[in-house]
């Protein structure tokens, strides 16, 4: 069922709100954005796209400069509860949006994706084939909203906007991002922006499975520090340790401590690096 605007936008600021109540974000990293109706149009005119109306409300909502989000994402293919699924957490570089020209970086994000799929000694794509597609962030590659798609349902990957592009795979069909027909679908990641039921999903993910993983592996307990190259199963199979996940493991654990109030375990993690 479609939002009213009024309702997108409130449905935008709450998720913005839950970003400030999680500790991801503060409130004076946020400032009312500066981006209007005719900016919007003005985009969408120079690539011939339209953007769904909740992107839209997302645009004219707030301007921020932050643009690393992290959160627990399938990285298998596999769901969380089949055995042996992965249970790992992601890093998604989020569009930017500064309130001198908020709307730069989503051109530069536009261009750059263009160029590449439609150059011919890269992916090699005709400008028809991928014109549908609108990248709003990285992750591992453009994460994309996929406009062609606006009957969505959640049990039908093949109609969900949201999708990602692997930047080290130029051969789309050979990583299967073309389908039987033809049509560039991309790997396909989440139904559309009505986060609701994937935000619970992912929640529990978190706190019932990611979280007790890391608490119970990862910590060296001998020398300090984290273990980091751990097998599904939780076993150590390479006592290397990296300074950058050294310090993405004491920043989380940090975090998920704040987040819950004051967690007196995960703060002992945080402090083990």
């Amino acid at each position: 069922m479609s939002m009213t605007r009024a309702e997108e936008e409130q449905f935008v600021k709450g998720a913005f709100q839950a970003l400030i109540d999680r500790g991801v974000a503060s409130k004076s990293m946020l400032t009312p954005s500066t981006v209007t109706d005719e900016d919007i149009d003005r985009f969408e005119q120079t690539f011939d796209v339209k953007l769904p109306s909740i992107f839209r409300s997302y645009l004219k909502a707030y301007c921020y400069d932050f643009t690393v989000i992290c959160a627990p994402i399938p990285v298998d293919g596999m769901e969380y509860d089949e055995l042996g699924s992965e249970k790992g957490l992601w890093w998604f570089e989020l569009l930017s949006l500064p309130k001198e020209d908020p709307l730069k970086n989503l051109y530069g994000l536009m261009e750059s994706f263009r160029s590449v799929t439609i150059h011919k000694d890269l992916v090699n794509m005709k400008l028809n084939q991928i014109k549908q597609f609108v990248p709003i962030g990285e992750w591992d590659g453009p994460f994309c909203i996929d406009i062609s798609q606006s009957e969505i349902d959640a049990d039908k990957p093949d109609t969900w906007q949201l999708c990602q592009f692997d930047q080290t795979a130029f051969d789309w069909e050979t990583a299967g991002y073309i389908d039987d027909q033809g049509v560039v679908k991309g790997e396909k990641i989440m139904p559309d922006f009505d986060f609701a039921g994937t935000r619970k999903r992912y929640e529990n993910e978190l706190y019932d499975r990611v979280i007790p993983f890391w608490e119970q592996h990862c910590v060296d307990k001998e020398f300090g520090g984290y273990f980091t190259s751990l097998d599904r199963d939780g076993s150590v199979y390479d006592t290397e340790k990296y300074m950058w996940m050294q310090w993405r493991i004491v920043y989380m654990f940090a975090k998920f401590a704040v987040a819950q109030g004051g967690n007196d375990r995960w703060l002992a993690i945080a402090k083990q690096g």
